[in-house]
Formats: C-alpha cells, sequence, structure tokens
C-alpha cells in the first residue's frame, strides 16, 4: 500500500510536507532466499512541489530508486528532493537505498579507494535487483515506470545493477560516473603503483560486465571534462559500453552531457586542488532524467495541405522501409481510409526529454545524422536513430489525434517500454554479450553466436562426410529410422494427438492474448500471411504427392485399406484420401502451430530472442541461455540444413524429369549427366534463394511465397474446371466427412499387429498392411514434420506479430487443412479418375479387340522408363454394350498410374487437358521452383535468426547460410548420388524423436508462460522456486568454461553432494527426508516412516546395480544369454521402483515448499536424473519454506490509498 504519513519531526511553520512511503511491510523486506537485508529510507516531498493537486485513490505512481554517493550525507536526498520534484511532472515515491556496511556498495571495501582495492559481489548485486524488483511489483507502484539513478559511487552502483541484466528498468541516470577499477591513474597519486595492474584488469572485466547489460529505455549520464577523482576517458569507456549494449537491443544510445570546468563544484583539498563530481541536482536536471521517468508517450505533428484527420480520430502510423511514415484514418462512414505519407521535414516529433519549460520542436529523419538545436539559449546534441529501434512509432501502432489548430494535426502515442522487470527477472539472464546473455561475436558488424555457428556446420559437414565416404551410411541410417519406428511409434502417435488436443484449452483460456502487445495489429495481410505459412510448410511436397499419394495408398502400397480382403474399388479411393488427408492435415500443422505460438509469445510479447532456445526459457531459466540453448540450437540449425538439403534434391530430381517431358532436356541422359544437371537446377535455385533472402522479409520471401501461391492456385483451378467439377465436388464433401468421422480411429493406430516380424506374430492369413508401411509412411511424415517444426515454426513465429492465438491457430492449422482438402480432393480425385479410365481403356482393348495396347497414345514426347502406359480417350467404341459411352475426348490422353514412377504422374495428369500439357507442365515447373526457392529462403532466413541469437542477421550470414545449404546439397548428390540425400533424409526424420521430447515441454513451457502473463501464477520474486533448479548445481561446470569463467563454477559441497548421491542414493535422500522433516506441520514424519521409505529405496537401487552386473556375467556367456536378458529386466524395474520412491520424496518436498510443478516433472526428474535430484533436495532443505500466500492480479488487487 502507498501511504502519506505526517512528517511531525519539522518545524510546524515550514509547509507540510508528506513522506511517500512504502508500507511497513516492505519496511522489513528480506529476500526468499539466502541471507541479507535491504536497508533503505523514504523522502519526504512537499505535495505543493510535486503536483497542484494530490493523486487519485487509483493512482499507480512512478518509483525513482536513489543510490547515494560515497561522501552523500544522509540529509542529501532531503536536500535535493524538492529540486528533483520541481521538475516532476506528476507525484512519485523516492526511495534511497542504504550503502551496506563496510561496502562500496558492491565491492567488499568501504574505503575511499574501495573501487580499487574491492572484489566484486555478485550475492549482493542480486540482493538489490531482487528488493528493486519487488518494490516495482508492489501495489501503489507503477511497474512500468521504474528508474534507477546514482551520483558517484551511486553511479557505479546503478551500472552494476545494468551489468547483471536481472532488471530493465525504465530509465537510468549517471553523475559523475564510477567504475570497478580505472585504467587511466596518471592523476591519481593516492592510488599506489603496485595496485594499477590490477586497477586496469578490474575495469577491463567490468566493461566486459556491461557489454552484456540488460538495458534500459533511457540512459543518461553527466560528467565532467576536468573531474580527476573519474578520469573522463574511463567515463567515456564506460558510455561506451553501455551505448553499445543499448543499440544491440534496438534501444536508444546513452544521452551524455560534458559538464565545463564553470559547471562543476570545485572543492580544493589539502592534498591538492582537484575538480571534483559536480552537483548531483544540476546533473540530471540538465541530463532529463525525471523527464524520462515519467514520459508516458511523444507528441507528433505532421502537416496536410488538404485533407485532415478531425479530433479524437483515431490515426494509426505505418513504417514502409522507404524512410517516410504513413498516416491511415477513416474518411466518414463508407469506411474507405485515407492516405498521406509523411516524408522527411513533415514529421516533428516534440522533444519532451530536454528540461525546458516550452517544448523544442526538431526534425525525426529516419536514421538521420545527430543535429544541434538551441533551447533556452543553450545548445543541445540530439541523437536520431531509426524510428523501428526505439518506440516512439512502433510499425501500425494506434495514435490519437488530440488536437488540431493551425493545420496541424498533434498525435499522441503510448511509449511502451519493450519489457518490463518481472519480464527479465522471470527468464534470467546468461552470462555472454548477445541477447539475454547468449553467446556473442561482433566481427566487422557481423553479430553471431561462435559456439552454435561453427559447432552446427562442423556438425553438419560431418554428416555430409560421412554420408558420402561412407557406402553403407544409406543403410545405417535407414537402420536407425526403423529402430525409431519399431520402438517409437507410440510416442509419436501419442504425442501427435496430445498436442492436438492441447489446443483447445490453450485457445479457451488464452486464444485473445496476442503476440505481442495488446495495441499491436498483423504486420501481414491475411492473404500474404496465409500465402507465407503454407508456402513454407509444404515446400515442393504438394506437387510431388499431390496426385501420386492418394493413388499409393488406393492401389500401391499395401496397406490395412487395400489389403483387407473385402474393401472394394471405391473403398480403397476414399481412403487413399483419407489417409493423405491424415499426413497433411491437422496433425501435420499441429506443430508448426506449438512452435509459433510459443516462440512468438515468449519473443514479442516478452521480448526474448527468437531463436528456438526461447521456447524452453519458462522451464529452464537461464540455462537457456547457456550450453544447454547452444546445444539445442545447434541441433535445430543441423536438422533445418539436413531437411531442406534432401528437399533440394528430391525437387531437383522432379524439375529436371519435367524439362525432359517438355523436351528441353534430352530424355537419354545417363545416370550422372541427371545427377550433374539436378545439381546446376540446385546452384540456380540457390541463387535465387540468396537473392530472396538478401532482399529481405518484406519484399523478397514475401513476393515469391505470394507468387508460388498463386501459381499453384491457378494450377487447381485449371484442373478443377477441365476436369469433372461435379465429380470433384462430390469427392470434397464426401472425403470430409469420411475423414472427420474416421479421425480417431486413424490418429490412434499404430498398426501395432502388422508390424511383427515374421514368426514373431505376424498376420497368418497375409492381409492387412505390410510391416513397413508404418515407417515408410505414417512415422516417416511425423518425423519430417517433427523435424522441420524449428524451421516452418519459427517462421510462422516471426510473421505471426501482433495476431492473437485463436489467429494463429485459424491460420497455420485450421485453413491449412482446409486447403489442404482442396488440393488433394482436386488433384487426388482427378488422378484416380484418370487412372481408372486407362485401365478401363486397357481392359476394353484386351477384351474387344484382343490387344491391350489398342488405344495406346503413340506420342514420342520423352517418357521415363517406369511411367504407365497412356490411352487416346476414342470418341466412340463400336457395340451394343458401349451405347451409352459418352465422354470428353478433349481430357485425352489418360495415364496409367506406375509407382515406378510416381513422382511424374503429375505431369501424366497435366498433360490430359485440352492439349496445354506443354502449357501446364511449364507452369508446374515454375510453380515448383517457386515453392522451392520459398523454403530454401524461409529455411534461410530462420538459421539466420538462430545462428545470430534471434536478430536480423547481416546480410554476409544470410549469404552464407543460403550457399551452405545448396553446397551441402550439391556436395551430396555429386559424390554419393541421390542415395546420400536419403541419409540426410533419415537423419531429419531420426532427429524428430528428440523434437518429439522437446516440444513436450514445450507445451508445458507455453503454457506456463501464459499462466504467468494471465496472473494465474505468481511471477519470479513473489513464488517460491527450487533453490537449486535441475540444471543448476553439477551443470553450471561446463558453462564457466564457456563463458570465459563469467558464470559462478559449482560449490564443493554442492559436487560433493552429487557424487554422494549418485554411488549411494539413500543416504542423501534419509538427509533430506529428515531435515525436511523439522519444517513440517505439527510432529512431522516420524524417522521411522523415514526409515522403512530410505531402507526400500536403498533396497532397490542395490537390486538395480547387482542385477545389472549379474546380467553382463551371463551375457558373456553364450549359453547364459537367456538368463542374462532376464535379469537385465528386473534390473530396469527395480531402477523404476527406486525412481517413483525418490519422486515421491521430490513431491513430498515440493508440496512443503509451494514449488510450482507436477507429478509428470517429479517422475522425470527421477527417472533421468537422480543424482541431480538428491542435489537439489539437500540444497533445498537448507532454506526455510516461506508460507504459501494467494497471488492476485495486479487487476484485482486492492486500490491503494492515498491520504494527504
Amino acid at each position: 500500500m502507498v501511504t502519506a504519513a505526517r512528517d511531525r519531526s519539522r518545524s510546524p511553520n515550514r509547509p507540510q510536507e508528506a513522506s511517500w512511503c512504502l508500507d511497513s511491510g516492505l519496511r522489513d523486506w528480506r529476500p526468499r532466499q539466502g541471507p541479507g537485508r535491504v536497508q533503505y529510507s523514504v523522502v519526504p516531498i512537499t505535495p505543493a512541489e510535486v503536483y497542484p493537486r494530490a493523486p487519485s485513490r487509483e493512482a499507480k505512481l512512478p518509483l525513482a530508486v536513489y543510490f547515494p554517493g560515497l561522501g552523500d550525507k544522509s540529509t542529501v536526498v532531503h536536500e535535493r528532493a524538492a529540486d528533483w520534484a520541481k521538475v516532476a511532472p506528476e507525484p512519485f515515491l523516492l526511495v534511497a537505498p542504504e550503502r551496506p556496511r563496510n561496502h562500496w556498495w558492491f565491492l567488499d571495501d568501504g574505503s575511499e579507494l574501495g573501487w580499487i582495492r574491492g572484489k566484486l559481489r555478485p550475492d549482493t548485486v542480486d540482493l538489490f535487483c531482487e528488493w528493486i524488483a519487488d518494490l516495482s511489483e508492489y501495489p501503489g507502484v507503477d511497474h512500468d515506470r521504474v528508474g534507477l539513478f546514482g551520483f558517484s559511487a551511486g553511479a557505479y552502483a546503478v551500472a552494476e545493477v545494468l551489468a547483471r541484466g536481472r532488471l530493465r528498468p525504465c530509465g537510468a541516470g549517471l553523475g559523475g560516473i564510477h567504475g570497478h577499477g580505472q585504467e587511466h591513474l596518471d592523476n591519481r597519486p593516492d592510488v599506489p603503483e603496485r595496485e594499477a595492474p590490477e586497477a586496469r584488469q578490474k575495469f577491463t572485466i567490468f566493461l566486459q560486465r556491461l557489454a552484456s547489460h540488460g538495458g534500459a529505455r533511457w540512459i543518461g549520464a553527466v560528467h565532467g571534462k576536468t573531474d580527476q577523482e573519474s578520469d573522463p576517458r574511463d567515463a567515456q569507456q564506460i558510455l561506451e559500453a553501455l551505448s553499445r549494449r543499448q543499440g544491440d537491443l534496438g534501444l536508444p544510445q546513452v544521452s551524455i552531457r560534458w559538464l565545463e570546468a564553470e559547471e562543476q563544484d570545485f572543492r580544493p583539498t589539502k592534498k591538492r586542488n582537484r575538480s571534483h563530481h559536480s552537483y548531483f541536482d544540476a546533473s540530471f536536471v540538465h541530463a532529463g532524467f525525471f523527464r524520462n521517468l515519467f514520459s508516458t508517450g511523444v507528441r507528433a505533428e505532421c502537416w496536410w495541405p488538404q485533407t485532415q484527420p478531425g479530433a479524437g480520430q483515431e490515426v494509426v502510423l505505418h513504417a514502409k522501409g522507404d524512410g517516410k511514415m504513413y498516416f491511415q484514418w477513416d474518411a466518414g462512414s463508407n469506411g474507405r481510409k485515407k492516405w498521406r505519407g509523411c516524408a522527411d521535414g513533415d514529421l516533428h516529433v516534440i522533444a519532451n526529454s530536454l528540461l525546458v519549460k516550452s517544448y523544442a520542436e526538431y526534425q525525426c529523419s529516419a536514421g538521420g545524422p545527430s543535429q544541434q538545436i538551441a533551447v533556452a539559449g543553450r545548445s543541445y546534441v540530439v541523437d536520431f536513430v531509426q524510428m523501428e529501434q526505439i518506440s516512439l512509432f512502433n510499425e501500425r501502432r494506434s495514435v490519437r489525434c488530440v488536437n488540431w489548430s493551425s493545420g496541424k494535426c498533434w498525435l499522441k502515442s503510448d511509449l511502451r517500454r519493450k519489457r518490463g522487470m518481472a519480464e527479465v527477472e522471470e527468464y534470467e539472464r546468461g552470462h555472454g554479450a548477445g541477447p539475454q546473455g547468449t553467446r556473442e561475436v561482433n566481427f566487422c558488424s557481423i553479430r553471431f553466436n561462435p559456439v552454435v555457428s561453427l559447432l552446427a556446420a562442423g556438425v553438419l559437414w560431418g554428416f555430409v562426410l560421412y554420408a558420402v565416404l561412407d557406402d553403407e551410411a544409406v543403410t545405417v541410417f535407414g537402420e536407425w529410422q526403423s529402430w525409431v519406428t519399431s520402438t517409437f511409434t507410440w510416442l509419436y502417435i501419442v504425442s501427435q494427438d496430445y498436442w492436438l488436443f492441447y489446443l483447445f484449452p490453450l485457445c479457451y483460456y488464452y486464444g485473445d492474448m496476442k503476440l505481442g502487445q495488446d495495441d499491436e495489429e498483423p504486420e501481414y495481410g491475411d492473404l500474404t500471411y496465409l500465402a507465407m505459412v503454407w508456402c513454407a510448410g509444404v515446400a515442393i511436397g504438394l506437387i510431388f504427392y499431390g496426385v501420386s499419394e492418394p493413388l499409393t495408398h488406393s492401389v500401391d502400397a499395401i496397406n490395412k485399406y487395400n489389403n483387407n480382403g473385402y474393401f472394394n474399388e471405391n473403398d480403397m479411393a476414399i481412403n487413399g484420401l483419407h489417409i493423405t488427408l491424415f499426413h497433411w492435415g491437422f496433425l501435420a500443422w499441429i506443430v508448426y502451430a506449438i512452435t509459433a505460438l510459443t516462440m512468438g509469445f515468449l519473443s514479442y510479447r516478452k521480448g526474448l530472442p527468437l531463436c528456438f532456445r526461447t521456447t524452453l526459457a519458462p522451464l529452464f531459466g537461464k540455462a537457456t541461455w547457456g550450453w544447454m540453448g547452444d546445444l539445442l540450437d545447434v541441433l535445430t540449425i543441423v536438422t533445418i540444413v539436413a531437411g531442406l538439403c534432401t528437399s533440394l534434391g528430391l525437387g531437383a530430381r522432379q524439375i529436371v524429369g519435367g524439362l525432359q517431358r517438355l523436351e528441353w532436356l534430352d530424355g537419354s541422359l545417363t545416370e550422372d549427366e541427371l545427377t550433374y544437371t539436378a545439381a546446376v537446377v540446385i546452384a540456380i535455385i540457390t541463387f535465387c534463394a540468396t537473392l530472396s533472402v538478401v532482399a529481405g522479409l518484406e519484399f523478397g520471401i514475401k513476393t515469391v511465397s505470394y507468387s508460388a501461391f498463386m501459381c499453384g492456385n491457378l494450377l487447381m483451378m485449371v484442373v478443377f474446371a477441365l476436369d469433372e467439377p461435379w465429380y470433384i465436388l462430390n469427392v470434397i464433401v464426401q472425403t470430409v466427412g469420411y475423414h472427420l468421422n474416421h479421425f480417431i480411429e486413424i490418429a490412434f493406430d499404430t498398426d501395432a499387429f502388422a508390424q511383427m516380424d515374421l514368426g514373431n506374430g505376424r498376420p497368418n492369413d497375409g492381409k492387412g498392411a505390410n510391416p513397413s508401411w508404418m515407417d515408410w509412411w505414417t512415422i516417416f511424415y511425423w518425423g519430417w514434420w517433427i523435424a522441420w517444426a524449428p524451421f516452418v515454426g519459427t517462421f510462422m513465429a516471426r510473421i505471426s506479430r501482433g495476431r492473437t492465438i485463436k489467429q494463429v491457430v485459424m491460420y497455420t492449422l485450421t485453413l491449412p487443412f482446409m486447403y489442404a482438402v482442396l488440393w488433394f480432393c482436386i488433384f487426388g480425385a482427378a488422378g484416380i479418375r484418370m487412372n481408372r479410365r486407362a485401365i478401363w481403356l486397357e481392359n476394353i482393348g484386351t477384351t474387344e479387340f484382343g490387344n491391350a495396347d489398342y488405344f495406346l497414345h503413340t506420342d514420342t514426347t520423352f517418357r521415363p522408363s517406369g511411367a504407365g502406359k497412356c490411352f487416346d480417350v476414342p470418341a466412340s467404341i463400336p457395340g451394343e454394350a458401349f451405347a451409352a459411352y459418352s465422354v470428353n475426348i478433349n481430357v485425352s490422353p489418360v495415364c496409367k498410374y506406375s509407382g515406378g514412377d510416381s513422382s511424374g504422374y503429375w505431369f501424366d495428369l497435366m498433360g490430359q487437358y485440352y492439349g496445354m500439357g506443354q502449357a501446364l507442365t511449364f507452369v508446374s515447373i515454375v510453380t515448383t521452383i517457386l515453392y522451392f526457392v520459398t523454403s530454401s529462403d524461409s529455411g534461410s532466413l530462420v538459421v539466420d535468426l538462430i545462428a545470430a541469437n534471434g536478430r536480423e542477421a547481416h546480410v554476409v550470414q544470410r549469404v552464407f547460410w543460403a550457399f551452405t545449404e545448396g553446397a551441402v546439397a550439391i556436395a551430396c548428390l555429386l559424390s554419393g548420388g541421390f542415395s546420400s540425400l536419403t541419409a540426410l533424409q533419415a537423419v531429419s526424420i531420426v532427429m524428430g524423436l528428440p523434437f518429439t521430447v522437446v516440444m513436450m515441454m514445450m507445451c508445458t513451457s507455453l503454457w506456463r508462460a501464459l499462466k504467468i502473463e494471465a496472473g494465474e501464477i505468481a511471477p519470479r520474486g513473489q513464488r517460491t522456486d527450487w533453490k537449486m533448479p535441475m540444471y543448476g548445481g553439477i551443470f553450471d561446470a561446463p558453462e564457466y568454461l564457456l563463458s570465459s569463467f563469467r558464470s559462478p563454477l559449482p560449490s564443493m559441497n554442492t559436487c560433493g553432494t552429487f557424487v554422494l548421491a549418485t554411488l549411494a542414493p539413500p543416504l542423501v535422500f534419509w538427509r533430506s527426508m529428515r531435515a525436511m522433516s523439522k519444517y513440517e506441520k505439527g510432529e512431522g514424519t516420524s524417522a521411522f516412516l523415514h526409515g522403512m521409505l530410505t531402507a526400500t529405496l536403498g533396497v532397490f537401487f542395490m537390486a538395480f546395480v547387482i542385477l545389472h552386473i549379474v546380467s553382463w556375467v551371463f551375457q558373456a556367456d553364450a549359453a547364459g544369454a537367456k538368463e542374462g536378458k532376464a535379469m537385465f529386466c528386473f534390473a530396469w524395474i527395480a531402477y523404476l521402483t527406486f525412481a517413483s520412491i525418490l519422486s515421491l520424496g521430490r513431491h513430498q518436498m515440493r508440496r512443503l515448499y509451494a514449488i510450482e510443478g507436477s507429478g509428470i516433472e517429479d517422475i522425470c526428474a527421477a527417472v533421468f536424473l537422480y543424482p541431480q535430484t538428491l542435489c537439489q533436495m539437500m540444497e533445498q532443505v537448507s532454506e526455510v519454506p516461506v508460507p504459501k500466500q494467494v497471488y492476485k492480479k495486479a487487476q484485482d488487487a486492492k486500490t491503494a490509498e492515498v491520504d494527504i
């Protein structure tokens, strides 16, 4: 609660003052975990100086946290508060923390040279970060307007808080900038020479910490040009480090004002005369800290010569990348829109960050240079940055025309921070220099994650070399794929079904939540958005399988529908379409939708980097930005590039086949010549894709996607119109009904009986599916879709900003399914009809004319050797039996389907319509190329994002990854032929297994993030978490090395506990349970019960170890192999029982400490990481449980009262 208490300690003759203070409950603030306490004072402020009237009871007041300098007296804040209040446009809270005793703020030396001799105490920084975060979330405090400012040593404290990265304040002010250590000591004779090297080393490390700071909406600084306390050259380095990081985060650069000697406070000392730091109040009046802290908006004016919006009318601003801002507003009741471009020189922004009584106007040009303006007799430098990098006017942000006079329209837009302090704290930060603390190297303006980029390239080319040089690679990878199918079919099937049902409560509870801020609008129109989603998700599969797959499932591949002994030809046809829609429908797109939702929400609403690792941030916190996240991104890049290379190779083969049918290529090419030609096609596609990527998303990828989508629609409409439209409409309606009616059945079908081997349970009647059918089709597709989820899902997230969860689900799941119905029903129905007509003509030729080839089409154009025969459709057939024969002879020739040329059957279909075969084949090839380019450039964009830590990559990086995809595909093709690409394809499908596990965790991650956003789970700092997370402890060791020793090492006690838990888990379990019993209500669980539980756990653990040893002994002897396998099974039964008991103990501890989680998490932790689980439990019992409190949403909290 915010209260105002009378200050009775002052003279009654003085004006009454009110102390804006926080209630006593927060005065005794202590961190939830760890020792320490923050002491602070509340500063009295005269209400008349703050605002002409008292704030309302509903007011949310800004919070200013002031860190005093080393020499500041206890009264200095009170003396300066009145001056600060004069420049504040509204009431505010002012809180001044006290410096820890015997500390130079966060350094363990409280002397005057503590900044040289002291060592950093990160735990002290964390203590203050947690305290500030709690302050920001307290009722009555506007958590979007929390600013930190300090003077001298206090300025150092503010910089150190920023460097810690756990907070992102609204603004930060630095007066008389200090660092930890100093480089230039020539004017500091009080610093002994022997301490100079250490001071310089500390300063270098301090700058490295600042290079990854968390950022602020505005950072202002003041320093004296002749300041000898903190050398201006060192201050300049500190400001440059802060500014570089601000630029990386897309935030404004540091605003710096250098004070001349006459503006500084000159203080002679006994040792020497030196120019000390400037007075703090003057510094920050000029720096504009309070103006920026309280700023809620920016006003702009634009001149219209004729038409203009009316007062109060909503105006939308658009940034179209051409250096202009465009305004749009309703022109009247007819709903038409008026457009007006506002070029440089037209758009003006009011400079509300300068501390002057009257506003100054200056031109705001996109990316223009710094300019000087004169205000109140002083000259100020205004740094202009690109509009899209700051939150003045985000693209498509709504503003209102608040005034109209003198031909000028004054517009006002909310100035929002990209991220609040709670979000930074919730998802923590890593120890690198990149976004959110990811690892990053900046080389010649090219910023990339070195671990991810180099390791991904190395692993990728390693797979390529193995696939090319080893003749057995195809066999080995194929065996991997078959093993995954035979072992994990149940997991693939269950996971796909779970994800589909998961979307129902997701849309029901959180469907209106946006992937972005509440006032953001979609970046792309609906049709363009659908085109980009569709083209990225299906690649060339639409043409490769569009006609052939329904026929394959109907007449070729042996499955339970066409080999059950009782289905007729019509039943087989409808089931062929049914299976095809199953593979390309809801369950295919569900993986893309979930990935896009998770990444889009966390990136655009919570401000996290747009890379795949971000999807697990709500579960793994800081580890997401460390080596675990790096490993996930490496696997993601390898899988994406391998899948794209496979797609390029297979599509190139189809393009070459189409060119041969057009007779643009010789039909007698040898296998080597075909391979070389396919490589040339890949090179051309790669070049086109590179141009598209370089052009960017707006002009390149969007244009190509839209063109491919329209070409596909053209082919679909031509086939629908020239075939039998009423027949196709019947097929569409029947297929939809049949598919929905049998969806649950096929969605849970695993071919459990059909997959049995010969003599091991295979059906004896020979009916049903081929044992490998599930491996060839359903699991192939599920592995393929899941492996492509990081690629397509990331791309969808990239283009989904501003859309609600419901809209994303509709456009990435529902509409793609409906479009798939149209596509496969039109082309599939036409293909089935053509195949039946060809078979009928072949049969009539045999029965009526004694020659199966009687109607054979004798055209001399090229046809592959494995292609089916084609027949000319006769206008009539003699004989009374054919009196009712009536056909459209313009749909001819008709071709018989053959599995040997399944991909070429598309061109057979195109060749039957009204003699337009050549033209439709050409359009098909163009469409295939466009789909190829779309997939390739979309994939390159995603790989660029991941390798650049979620940023828009430099053009050199885009070219590198686009060429890498093409180079890998060409290298495989020329060295090992199409079989090496098949090996890479198998790798992609196998990678679907680990990504299935990742996606299951992703669902939990998204659900938890949404609950926190909705206020149903308390944010970090207001809830109790595990003291040592599962990703902490011993797992901090590799991060310590990869972070160049910035990350803390696990303590020796933690390492010892981990080793003990590995070798003697019953002992650690007993200790943790007994320690926990001290905090249980009543007398707690008795030692006898804990002893029984521990003994049982110990028995099963020892059984696991002993039975394994016995199993190895038996299996070493061929005669005992049977007994050894039995012992092996019993050993794992014992282990699962041991893990179940351990999960029960973890669950009990989680309930006692009121830690968020689930029983599934407890079981998984115990099964997969039992030593870490035990170590976590031992760490947790060192803390006293905090009573669970009911967390209320901020909007439901009781309104704070203010009493003046």
